[in-house]
């Protein structure tokens, strides 16, 4: 109000610079309106090239929560110009790379998990495959104090992932059958979602774990698709229902309506059935301590950290599969 009174008392001044200043105000308090058409086909198509949409799941979450942004940077590519670092989401990428590792270094012929090792074994292994994965990452690169550094907390980190799993696999009846499993390949094709107006929507993308368990009595083969999060990301069902949260949803459909029969095959007998998104949390939140702790009570609450979090089938036979013991292997939210 006070700057309306303002703009009203000053709105004729003869003064060139504070008339500029007052049309600027005046245009910004203009509404922007849409125009009246929308876009014609062929000048979607020549900034599109194509009648479907090509979408990964972080240019969907960024369309979901700005179309403007999502329209700058993906279809315009406009961005901010940033200086190659090291950054957290690079540790992130590191962790995964080993746990793949790892897993895919356990798992049978048979389609199991082989979980007879020791801790200090998983240790060491999770040095061993630190140090391969940034060797590879730094190949020819010098090994500086801070690359060092981040090779310790990479280790420490993936070496309590490693002991949570193979702690989940030595119970659960659901082993994993497919690591960085490609939408948008032989095995899984890219799942298409129709706008109903000539136009598919085309999604691709990669799923760091999908798991399955077959039961022999109903059979049918449940599978699971995981993600791991080494942020502070936690499954919302808000966020499934406003459109941020579509990924493992998303990439759950996918394998289930678009499975090769030889994926299909490797998943398990019978018919296949979807039992549920899995996020597996590997963030470390800071806790208020009342004095100095021992190494054996910082891992202590370090792996109270690593944790299950998602949807998975309110079926009991399939919630005792995923956790026989109900130690808190299947997240506490199920549909």
């Amino acid at each position: 109000m006070a700057l309306r009174s303002l703009y009203s008392e000053y709105a004729d001044s003869d003064d060139p610079e504070l008339s500029s200043l007052l049309s600027r105000f005046e245009a910004g308090a203009r509404p922007i309106a849409p125009p009246a058409d929308p876009i014609g086909e062929e000048a979607a198509l020549t900034v599109y090239g194509d009648k479907d949409m090509h979408m990964s799941q972080s240019k969907l979450r960024r369309f979901a929560v700005c179309p403007f942004r999502y329209t700058m940077s993906d279809i315009l590519e406009l961005g901010v110009e940033r200086t190659a670092a090291f950054a957290q989401n690079n540790i992130g990428t590191l962790i995964h790379a080993v746990l793949e590792r790892y897993i895919a270094s356990r798992m049978l012929p048979d389609g199991g998990f082989d979980a007879d090792i020791t801790e200090e074994k998983i240790d060491s292994e999770s040095v061993r495959l630190t140090e391969l994965t940034l060797s590879e990452a730094f190949s020819g690169g010098r090994r500086t104090g801070r690359i060092s550094a981040i090779m310790t907390r990479v280790s420490r980190s993936a070496a309590r992932l490693m002991k949570r799993l193979t702690a989940e696999f030595a119970v659960s009846r659901f082993s994993p059958k497919y690591l960085e499993l490609p939408i948008g390949s032989s095995a899984v094709r890219s799942y298409r979602i129709d706008l109903g107006d000539g136009t598919d929507v085309v999604i691709a993308g990669r799923i760091d774990r999908v798991d399955s368990y077959t039961d022999k009595e109903r059979n049918i083969t449940y599978f699971r698709v995981v993600d791991y999060k080494t942020g502070s990301e936690r499954f919302s069902e808000e966020g499934v229902d406003n459109g941020t949260e579509l990924q493992m949803p998303l990439y759950l459909a996918a394998v289930w309506h678009g499975a090769s029969v030889e994926a299909r095959k490797r998943l398990g007998k019978g018919e296949l059935r979807p039992a549920g998104i899995i996020y597996f949390l590997a963030h470390v939140s800071p806790e208020p301590a009342s004095g100095p702790l021992s190494e054996e009570q910082i891992q202590k609450i370090a792996m109270k950290s690593v944790r299950s979090d998602g949807a998975v089938l309110d079926d009991p036979a399939v919630l005792s599969a995923m956790d026989p013991g109900g130690a808190g292997y299947a997240p506490g939210k199920t549909r």
